[in-house]
């Protein structure tokens, strides 16, 4: 004859009556779970912090900027009045220009046009050479 082999079931929790003949305490038993490491945790968010910061501080310093341009000198050579056949005023300038490049790395431009005008018209322009200027640095024109 074989034996018969019976299962037990183990009960984790019984439920609560909801209304108890008399006082009675009940404990409840709660699972433990592992401790997370803090200290893990906060060295893992500020090293991706500090990479973070690394790179945008590696974009701001490479990413290129527009040099700026400044009148250093403004001359005027000759005025020069012509009343016929209309009335015209005839003027010479020279003007210098200082370009400061505000990257980290060199700088070449082609050439530089300026433009003078009077009540939103054009009156002349003239344009100069090409040059370079080094990084940090400025170049009178």
């Amino acid at each position: 004859m074989k034996a018969k082999r019976h299962e037990e079931h183990v009960v984790f929790y019984a439920p609560i009556p909801t209304h108890p003949d008399h006082d009675q305490n009940y404990v409840v038993v709660l699972p433990s779970y592992p401790r997370r490491r803090t200290h893990h945790n906060l060295r893992c968010c500020l090293g991706v912090s500090a990479v973070i910061f690394l790179l945008a501080i590696t974009a701001y310093l490479l990413y290129p900027s527009d040099p700026d341009l400044a009148l250093v000198r403004l001359h005027v050579n000759k005025i020069q009045v012509q009343p016929s056949p209309y009335p015209s005023l005839d003027l010479s300038l020279s003007l210098s220009l200082k370009v400061f490049n505000r990257d980290f790395f060199y700088l070449d431009y082609s050439s530089i046009v300026v433009s003078i005008g009077y009540r939103g018209r054009e009156l002349g322009f003239v344009t100069s050479d090409g040059g370079h200027v080094r990084a940090r640095g400025s170049v009178v024109r």
